[in-house]
């Protein structure tokens, strides 16, 4: 009886090897996600921003010079209300 008493609270609980190699698969995660999330937003508004051009177009042949200035439009970013001094 207390042999197998003994085996049961040997085998309760993460070991430190468990617990390093899930620490490194949490940091190799999200690592990946930081390094993917911003290229996808970018991605993202990248395209939105050729839906708008060609959607703002009159025309099935738009002019080239309204299509680049239709997509540089959203693209200006003011100075936050902060730095403004």
């Amino acid at each position: 009886m207390k042999a197998s008493l003994s085996v049961s609270r040997r085998q309760r609980g993460l070991t430190l090897v468990s617990l390093l190699l899930i620490c490194i698969v949490i940091g190799f995660t999200s690592l990946v996600v930081m390094r993917v999330v911003p290229t996808f937003i970018e991605y993202q508004n990248i395209k939105k921003a050729l839906v708008r051009a060609v959607s703002s177009s009159a025309n099935n042949n738009p002019k080239p010079s309204a299509a680049r200035s239709t997509a540089r439009r959203p693209s200006t970013i003011s100075a936050p209300s902060a730095a403004r001094t």
